[in-house]
């Protein structure tokens, strides 16, 4: 097959990978040092192998190791086992060297300057046409399960509660329980609670839609630990009851016959399979097998239950790096600690820095991608001592300030510039802070406090610096 259908495969097929090969994979650091609008970017890369400790360096991908020249307007290096490094000046938008998108902006002001950088690695970044492939599955999960049931007890009476029931609230819960999955996806290498707060919740939705009761938890865990060793005969006979449950037969009622199908563990295998060989989604399945087999003769025939098992996953397992990752560093330079970022500031080092699994090169982009940003500003403190007698502006303070600067007309820029440059230290600032309008605009009315006027942001930072500062004293 061409990717692996069954989740015990995949595992199973990655183990043997590690054992065998030991890890490989493309190691990347990056260091960035900006300075003014541009930012030196220097790419150091390699690939290596490691296996019982021992690393060992391997040639780098030739066609990658061509792309990331061209990114950075620099010759190709060999393709030997050795380091790479590649450095260049970049302005705006960053180079698509490891794969993906990013920005370095920044900001000047008589004031001080704001900077930011955001930047995504690899992954996918679709996240509608993620979700809609996991409903899509959901949705086929159920068709899958309501027609094999139907071809076993159409015609029975109380089969069209059963039936309304799968068609609305459980079609709904599995499109539920698909979020959940892709939630989790998003915050698991993040959040170390991530996970059993996920189980937790999905414990509860099922618990507040009756599928089981907290009372019953530990029954239905036990049966499901015994499985493996004992059979799936009690696990069936929980499966049951709940059908049953669903087609309006009460708890203290003996199970209809026409379910006792369900009793059989090789009767509901064999049914199952009957039913998912006619399926266009197992023919579909043969035909890309028996493509295979031109190129591979010993691949493995797909079993009719390859169909749910792609299925299950694409509908909610999260978007794990599954398979092959490479391991990424990134390094930037601020001198001033962030007051935005979900990198670590190294205060020693004036940086921030990032360090991140992320997918191969070579995989497909179906996780959630790998996403570094900071934010910080560094005040002009010559200037603010001289208009203010000490700096008011700085953080994120500044950085609002910055943005909002941003916005103005070359012609309000040239009025707010002389503005504050005529501003004394010796000056009421408060007043004429409050005083001041851009030309056409109306002054506040007498007793009105609220300021409406495009200076209203930056008066409202520069007042509550002032103010923080006189307290302070």
């Amino acid at each position: 097959m061409k990717r692996e259908r069954r989740i015990s495969n995949w595992l199973a097929v990655l183990t043997a990978a590690v054992v065998v090969t030991g890890c490989e994979a493309n190691r990347y650091e990056i260091e960035m040092r900006p300075n003014g609008k541009n930012v030196q970017r220097e790419l150091t890369c390699w690939r290596e192998r490691t296996a019982n400790d021992k690393v060992k360096l391997l040639a780098f991908p030739e066609g990658e190791l061509a792309r990331i020249a061209a990114a950075y307007d620099a010759p190709v290096p060999e393709g030997t086992a050795t380091k790479h490094k590649f450095v260049n000046v970049f302005a705006g938008e960053m180079p698509s060297d490891v794969g993906g998108s990013g920005s370095y902006t920044h900001w000047e002001t008589r004031l001080g300057s704001a900077s930011a950088y955001v930047e995504r690695f690899r992954g996918n970044d679709d996240l509608l046409a993620d979700v809609e492939k996991r409903q899509l599955a959901a949705d086929r999960i159920a068709d899958l399960l309501i027609d094999w049931l139907a071809s076993e007890l159409e015609g029975e009476a109380d089969f069209i509660k059963l039936r309304e029931f799968l068609e609305v609230r459980f079609r709904r819960d599995l499109k539920n329980l698909s979020y959940y999955g892709w939630a989790y996806g998003i915050v698991s290498d993040r959040e170390d609670a991530a996970q059993p707060e996920c189980l937790v919740r999905i414990g509860q939705y099922l618990v507040e839609r009756a599928y089981f009761t907290p009372d019953q938890l530990p029954v239905l865990m036990r049966v499901i630990q015994e499985t493996e060793r004992d059979g799936p005969a009690r696990l069936l006979a929980l499966l049951q009851r709940f059908t049953a449950s669903k087609m309006g037969v009460p708890e203290d009622q003996p199970i209809p016959r026409c379910l006792q199908f369900l009793s059989d563990a090789t009767a509901v295998e064999a049914s199952i399979n009957n039913h998912l060989r006619r399926t266009d989604d197992f023919k579909r399945l043969l035909a890309e097998w028996e493509q295979e087999r031109a190129t591979n003769p010993e691949a493995t025939q797909p079993e009719p239950t390859a169909v749910v098992g792609d299925l299950l996953a694409q509908a909610f397992l999260p978007n794990f790096h599954f398979g092959r990752s490479d391991q990424l560093r990134v390094k930037l330079a601020t001198t001033t600690a962030p007051f935005l970022t979900n990198g670590q500031w190294d205060e020693k080092a004036g940086q921030v820095e990032w360090a991140h699994r992320t997918l191969a090169a070579d995989s497909e982009p179906s996780a959630f991608p790998t996403f570094l940003f900071a934010m910080w500003s560094r005040p002009d403190e010559q200037t603010q001592q001289a208009r203010f007698g000490r700096v008011v502006l700085e953080g994120v303070a500044l950085g609002n300030y910055c943005f909002w600067y941003r916005g103005l007309t070359k012609q309000e820029a040239v009025e707010w510039d002389e503005f504050v440059a005529s501003l004394q230290p010796n000056d009421d600032p408060t007043k004429r802070l409050r005083e001041f309008r851009f030309s056409g605009e109306s002054p506040a009315p007498d007793g009105d406090t609220r300021d409406r006027d495009l200076a209203a942001i930056p008066r409202e930072l520069l007042l509550l610096g002032l103010a923080g500062e006189a307290m302070r004293k």
